[in-house]
């Protein structure tokens, strides 16, 4: 959940549940059935407001895995067709709009002198029909030491840079627009792109206690991004986040 000044700002939840169909030497294949929300409004894109759901399957083929001891030596490439309904409400008297869509999603990574990967998506989110990302790990500093005064084990600290570009949505969902697709980017203009360059300061650390040492771990950043063109929001931007997995 989200607040600003004015109050409530937005939600947004998700769950999901995966079956692992096979494991092999070099990879495995699973299926995923998940389900996620978006209600309030975004004040980094004005026009995602309302309520925003969909129910996911998806099928994954993946060949992702660890070549050296090291964190982030991760090689191979991944692939996920999927299928989905959503359901789009902005008011009352505006958009209420649902429909059936497919998808998928493809991600290489590569283990060379700066590990980086390469991913590309049709239909990834609300009001996005294409997206792709490359990102790289700059620099990588294994810390590796608790910290008493704050019972903090301090794991490790990585400088990472990513650049994306994403084709907005800006007419209305149709059933089953992935017919469509090549229609889709044909008519796409010049000013449905919205390229992005980020870079991150993060650092990787865990509770110094007992059983948490080992099941919780805990990532901040610090982020700088920088909008190429004019797209009504801000070219420079800066912010703090964190992710905690258990």
């Amino acid at each position: 959940m989200a607040f600003n000044g004015d109050g409530f700002l937005q939600t947004e939840n998700e769950i999901s549940a995966t079956i692992f169909l096979t494991r092999f030497l070099c990879g495995y294949t699973a299926l995923t059935a998940s389900a996620r929300s978006f209600f309030g409004k975004d004040a980094k894109n004005p026009q995602k407001k309302g309520l925003h759901a969909d129910s996911k399957i998806k099928a994954t083929f993946s060949t992702m895995k660890k070549y050296s001891p090291a964190v982030h030596k991760i090689a191979g490439v991944a692939f996920e067709p999927f299928l989905y309904a959503e359901k789009i409400k902005i008011d009352e008297m505006t958009v209420d709009q649902k429909g059936v869509n497919a998808g998928f999603s493809a991600l290489a990574r590569f283990p060379l002198i700066f590990p980086f990967s390469v991913s590309g998506s049709i239909y990834p989110e609300f009001g996005t029909i294409f997206s792709s990302k490359v990102s790289a790990i700059l620099f990588s500093h294994e810390i590796q030491r608790g910290i008493p005064a704050i019972s903090v084990f301090a794991r490790r600290v990585y400088v990472s840079a990513s650049f994306s570009e994403k084709l907005e949505c800006k007419t209305e969902r149709e059933f089953f627009d992935i017919a469509r697709i090549v229609e889709i980017f044909k008519s796409a203009t010049n000013e449905d792109w919205t390229p992005k360059a980020t870079l991150y300061l993060s650092l990787d650390f865990a509770p110094n206690t007992g059983y948490f040492a080992q099941s919780v771990s805990i990532t901040a950043s610090a982020f700088a991004s920088f909008l190429p063109k004019e797209s009504g929001q801000k070219k420079w931007s800066v912010g703090v986040g964190a992710s905690a997995n258990f």
